[in-house]
């Protein structure tokens, strides 16, 4: 009987898995179906993914004060690269 309940136990967690995986295949046919129908998908992952902007279109970055402090200039950034 313990093994019973031990294999009972497992069938539940891997149905508990599955359900996971099928949401998240839900979504990927979701984003694959966007990709294929149109650019508005292939856009928003540009503009997302590869921080990507339009030609004639400006960018702005906020970034708050508490942010600043802990973040060093890109500039600074890229020299201290360059020196290595």
């Amino acid at each position: 009987m313990p093994d019973y309940i031990a294999l009972e136990n497992n069938v539940e967690m891997q149905r508990i898995a599955n359900d996971k995986l099928i949401q998240r295949n839900k979504v990927l046919y979701a984003d694959t179906d966007d990709l294929k129908s149109g650019v508005d998908g292939i856009e928003e992952r540009a503009r997302n993914e590869l921080g990507m902007i339009k030609e004639n279109e400006t960018f702005f970055r906020i970034v708050s004060k508490s942010n600043t402090q802990s973040q060093a200039p890109i500039s600074s950034i890229s020299e201290s690269a360059q020196q290595q």
